[in-house]
C-alpha cells in the first residue's frame, strides 16, 4: 500500500503522498513479493522509520544512489538506454 513518499530534499524526509488518489494499493507480482520476503528474512535491519531499504544510518536511500549504483549499471549490462525511476511508474496495470 502506498501511504507515504520520500521528499526529494537533501534531508529525504517521509511525507504524505501528494494527492488523495495516490494513497492506494498497488498489485505486487508474486516473484517480487518472494524477493522482498527473502530480503526481509536475510538482509533487512530494523530501523526507526520502518523502511524496507535504507542507508547504514537508517535513513531513506537517495534515488540518485539507486540510479548510479544499481539501475544504470543493470541497464548498461542489458544494453538498454539509460532511464530514470520515473520510467517505471506505469508498469503495474490495473485490471
Amino acid at each position: 500500500r502506498v501511504r507515504q513518499s520520500i521528499s526529494s530534499t537533501p534531508k529525504r524526509s517521509i511525507q504524505s503522498v501528494k494527492a488523495t488518489r495516490s494513497d492506494r494499493t498497488i498489485p505486487m507480482a508474486p516473484p517480487l513479493q518472494a524477493i522482498l520476503e527473502e530480503h526481509m528474512r536475510t538482509t533487512w535491519r530494523e530501523n526507526k522509520l520502518g523502511l524496507v531499504f535504507c542507508t547504514m544510518a537508517g535513513r531513506p536511500v537517495s534515488h540518485t544512489k539507486i540510479l548510479e549504483d544499481h539501475l544504470h549499471p543493470l541497464l548498461e549490462t542489458l544494453k538498454i538506454e539509460k532511464r530514470g525511476l520515473h520510467s517505471f511508474r506505469h508498469t503495474a496495470r490495473r485490471s
